[in-house]
């Protein structure tokens, strides 16, 4: 029997998430109300979903300190595009 996911704890919705494996999570100020050791455990979990399950991470936000973690960022100004850019990671092994 499955529990619906306003019935569960902040915690356990975001592991109920990520246990269905989604193509792509769309995240409105994912850190919003969070204490700032949550917002990165939050951040790290999305980025690991991003990279190890290939999912798509959308996030939509005013926190300016997320965008290195993006591969992609397009900033909106009264709902126009007014940069839209890719950030290059270099990874040596």
């Amino acid at each position: 029997m499955e529990t619906p996911c306003e019935t569960l704890s902040d915690h356990s919705q975001s592991q109920s998430y990520f246990h269905k494996n989604p193509k792509i999570l769309l995240c409105d100020e994912p850190t919003g109300a969070l204490d700032y050791e949550t917002g990165k455990h939050i951040l790290k979990l999305l980025q690991d979903a991003s990279r190890k399950l290939g999912a798509t991470v959308i996030i939509i936000t005013h926190n300016s300190l997320i965008k290195p973690m993006a591969d992609q960022v397009i900033e909106l100004k009264d709902g126009k595009v007014i940069e839209n850019y890719k950030i290059l990671t270099i990874v040596f092994k």
